[in-house]
C-alpha cells in the first residue's frame, strides 16, 4: 500500500481531516507531475535514439 493509497483510506475514515486532504491532493499532483516528466524524458530518448539511427545509416 503507497502513501496515496493510505491517506485516501485515512480520508474515508476520517472525512473532515482538512489537513490529510490538503496533503493528499499536493502528493497527487506531485506524483502526476513526477509521471508525466517521466514520460516526456522517455519520449525524448527514443526521439535522440531514432536520430542517431538515422544520422548513422547514412
Amino acid at each position: 500500500m503507497n502513501r496515496l493509497e493510505k491517506m485516501e483510506l485515512h480520508l474515508k475514515n476520517h472525512p473532515n481531516d482538512y489537513q490529510t486532504a490538503i496533503a493528499f491532493l499536493k502528493y497527487r499532483s506531485k506524483e502526476f507531475d513526477k509521471e508525466r516528466k517521466h514520460k516526456q524524458d522517455q519520449m525524448r530518448k527514443d526521439i535522440a535514439m531514432y536520430k542517431r539511427r538515422l544520422k548513422s545509416a547514412e
